[in-house]
């Protein structure tokens, strides 16, 4: 046993801090303008930690760099800046390539067949958990390396998108198909609310495997995700649906029998007169704009599917009002939205932007 192994194992609680405070500091340098990537810092970032089949620490990392060249078809000039960029901060490479669609010219009629071989190899591979060498891989397919490029030959924005988070948010594809098989059985059986809950438990601590390394990320509480933006989740389901706490238990043996004010309830206390209406719109107030924007999120009602909370939904978000109960539950939401669409849509066009 080499030395880096025999630490790793007698004192993983170590290993795993040196390498999260030494990760922090490098994400650091790359924030700064005279850091690692000089004028291209980091603005934003995604991270997540993971784990390899040994237990070794790495990271898959998301990140969105300052004065970045964009492609444009039409200019010749930005294929050649936006390699240069690539070459200019990345550290391990083969030749960079930007794979454009094919012309009309460059068509040959065997790209789809071609393409359909690779998918069902790649299919095949995955399945198997097995790793091969891209030589290897051209070899199985009976395709030289042209043919396979022209077969993947893509500029797509939203599928460059998709590969990137599913690459960074990479689940144990295994233990999510038997927690998937277990919902299944669970909604088929007769099974009360404990009996589901133990029974996906069960499957979740039987066939999932951790490591030391990170099992100390848990017991340490250290983050396995990191965002440069704060996520803002809104409650947009029906009120009478959202989850509450109960009162404590001695509050609770207070109440009458038959009462049900028993979910606990948080009230702000202002001023009186922050309870009054004030319809001047000179008012002389200085309010101080957030310097980086936050992540919201909600339900996503859909109007094939439910058109009822769509329509509230909507309203809820988008337009103003002051109690939920008597403008928005007890309204018809439908005509609402569709009597004030356009101040629905202007509001929902700042804030949404896919």
């Amino acid at each position: 046993m080499d030395t880096e192994t025999k630490l790793i194992t007698n004192d993983p609680v170590t290993c795993v801090r040196y390498c999260h405070n030494r990760f922090i500091k490098i994400m650091n340098l790359l924030k700064k303008s005279d850091g690692l990537f000089k004028e291209h810092f980091v603005i934003d970032s995604f991270l997540r930690v993971e784990f390899q089949t040994r237990g070794s620490v790495h990271i898959h990392a998301l990140l969105y760099c300052n004065n970045t060249p964009i492609y444009d078809e039409n200019d010749s000039d930005s294929e050649q800046k936006l390699i240069d960029f690539i070459d200019k901060l990345i550290t391990c490479r083969k030749k960079t390539m930007i794979l454009k669609p094919l012309n009309e010219d460059e068509v040959t009629g065997n790209e789809h067949v071609h393409m359909n071989k690779i998918k069902d190899l790649m299919n095949t591979y995955f399945n198997s958990n097995t790793d091969v060498i891209f030589q290897a891989m051209l070899q199985n397919l009976s395709m030289t390396e042209f043919e396979y490029i022209n077969a993947i030959r893509i500029l797509d924005a939203y599928v460059a998108a998709f590969y990137m988070v599913n690459y960074v948010t990479k689940i144990e594809a295994g233990l999510s198909k038997l927690l998937r098989e277990a919902s299944e059985d669970i909604e088929n059986g007769n099974l009360d609310l404990k009996q589901k809950l133990r029974k996906i438990a069960n499957v979740f601590i039987n066939r999932n495997v951790l490591t030391a390394q990170e099992a100390v990320h848990h017991t340490l509480s250290l983050l396995l995700s990191i965002s440069s933006r704060n996520v803002v989740y809104i409650n947009t389901v029906p009120s009478n649906q959202r989850s509450r706490m109960l009162k404590k238990p001695k509050e609770l043996k207070l109440l009458a029998k038959n009462s049900k004010d028993i979910q606990k309830v948080y009230t702000k206390c202002n001023e009186d007169d922050d309870n009054k209406d004030n319809n001047n719109e000179n008012i002389d107030v200085d309010i101080k704009e957030r310097k980086k924007r936050k992540i919201i999120r909600y339900y996503g009602y859909k109007i094939e599917t439910d058109p009822i909370n769509y329509f509230r939904e909507h309203v809820l978000l988008f337009l103003p009002f002051t109690n939920e109960e008597s403008e928005i539950e007890k309204a018809n939401c439908e005509k609402l939205f569709y009597d004030n669409f356009s101040t629905i849509e202007k509001n929902k066009s700042e804030y949404c932007i896919i």
